[in-house]
């Protein structure tokens, strides 16, 4: 700790016109000083939670690769030897990647590499799921154009999709869908090419929409970032196939055949791990080695707050395995086996988001909707209409700041203490902005193409 202790840190924050974070029952805020003292690391080496799962009752887990087992090529310390226990303690492990640039036979190879023993039928990647959906939603073969990498392509060519090569669009201008994902090589002319597809009625699939991606020394534009050109020229919001939708975790889930009370996604994004978890209505476990710091996971709220933070998977590993937690103060309800927009409150305003966008395999076992829970360990709090008020410390976070609280100016009026207006509203940024995907449409029948498109492009595959 620094210089002290959390509390020494109270007028300091308050002096400095932050008394409007202080709200009733809420312990999230403490923690928040308790970090200004020093203290995060402590928290971050226990777990920072706000579940009353315990993690320890979690029988599959679910792995980002970027930002938690690697960044670019490195690997990240501990990470391998932390899914080995797991494994070894009896726990499933998948792979869900957004990465749609590589095929899942890369990222077993890529996983050995660095440690990490697993079959392409444990990786799913926004690639396979968005060739899943398609497969789906067509009744027969399909034209498409794709502004993607080996690992979107290679899905598509799998299912039997009839990819339109650059050189053979002079002469096409209906295909049914444009798939967009990461594209290093991405530039005007295939922006154009989609601008034109797309305004022409073809179907716009996105991957995934993760503007940026780790790497060693930094961060590097995503497959989102491809995306948000298309859609901005077009004018059309794509519908997004890849995390945050639950389709992937959802099917790891039958494929496993577990309930949503035994499932933690872990990740390192709070916009589709943790938004993705908290639909699927699972635990959401946030690990700091990739894009999200410590401060930005504590601050985040609704669908974007996760259940818990580490500082690593070493970290998250150790307190899965532990017979018993180090802090026990459970106030939030934990995930459970029922519709994600009703464990899910911050989900409620948008239940079609909360659910799959495709019809899964038929003989997919159904799931029971009933989950046991447990309560479990938490050290910071979050605010949850549905969650049972455990006071038991905050009674005294409730008198210390009771005086700051009589005297917080009106927030409809965001102004300060004088009445003059804030210039930064920090409730406001650190509210959640939700934004609802487009569904896909219904399934469909390939659109027909004249006959000089026809005759343009060779629907038979060599």
């Amino acid at each position: 700790m620094k210089n002290g202790n959390a509390v020494s840190c109270i007028p300091v924050f308050l002096c400095a016109g932050q008394a409007s974070l202080w709200k009733k029952n809420s312990i999230f805020e403490f923690c928040y000083l308790f970090s200004l003292a020093g203290c995060d690391k402590f928290l971050l080496m226990q777990g920072i939670g706000t579940s009353s799962v315990d993690l320890s009752t979690i029988t599959t887990f679910l792995f980002d690769l970027d930002g938690v087992l690697w960044r670019g090529g490195t690997a990240i310390e501990g990470a391998a030897e932390a899914v080995k226990q797991l494994r070894e303690a009896g726990r499933k492990c998948l792979f869900c990647t957004n990465n749609s640039s590589r095929t899942t036979a890369h990222f077993v190879e890529k996983l050995k590499d660095i440690g990490v023993e697993a079959e392409e039928d444990e990786i799913l990647t926004s690639s396979w799921v968005t060739a899943h959906y398609l497969s789906g939603h067509f009744t027969g073969p399909f034209l498409t154009y794709v502004i993607g990498e080996e690992g979107i392509r290679s899905a598509l060519q799998k299912i039997g999709a009839h990819i339109v090569p650059d050189s053979d669009l002079d002469g096409i201008q209906h295909v049914d869908c444009v798939v967009v994902g990461i594209d290093r090589q991405f530039d005007y002319q295939k922006l154009a090419n989609a601008q034109k597809l797309i305004m022409n009625g073809a179907l716009f699939i996105a991957t995934n929409r993760d503007g940026s991606f780790p790497l060693e020394d930094g961060v590097a534009p995503g497959g989102g970032s491809v995306v948000a050109a298309v859609e901005v020229a077009s004018g059309t919001p794509p519908v997004t196939v890849g995390k945050p939708r639950p389709v992937m975790i959802d099917l790891a889930m039958q494929k496993l055949n577990v309930k949503q009370g035994e499932v933690a996604m872990v990740g390192d994004r709070l916009d589709t791990d943790i938004v993705c978890a908290r639909r699927a209505g699972i635990t959401a476990v946030c690990i700091t080695t990739g894009v999200t710091s410590l401060e930005k996971a504590q601050r985040a709220r609704g669908e974007l707050r996760p259940h818990y933070i580490f500082e690593n998977l070493d970290a998250m590993c150790q307190q899965a395995l532990a017979p018993s937690p180090a802090v026990t103060t459970p106030l939030e309800e934990a995930p459970a086996a029922e519709p994600a927009p009703e464990a899910i409150p911050e989900a409620a305003a948008e239940p079609a988001a909360a659910e799959s966008t495709f019809s899964l395999p038929a003989d997919a076992p159904a799931e029971s909707q009933e989950a046991q829970q447990e309560e479990a360990p938490v050290a910071v709090a979050e605010e949850s209409a549905t969650a049972e008020e455990d006071t038991s410390w905050t009674e005294n976070i409730d008198e210390i700041f009771q005086e700051a609280q009589q005297e917080e100016a009106p927030s409809e009026a965001n102004a300060n203490g004088n009445g003059e207006e804030n210039a930064f509203d920090l409730d406001k940024a650190l509210s959640v902005s939700e934004t609802k995907d487009p569904e896909p449409p219904a399934t469909q029948k390939p659109a027909g193409n004249s006959k000089e498109e026809k005759d343009a492009f060779d629907w038979k595959l060599d």
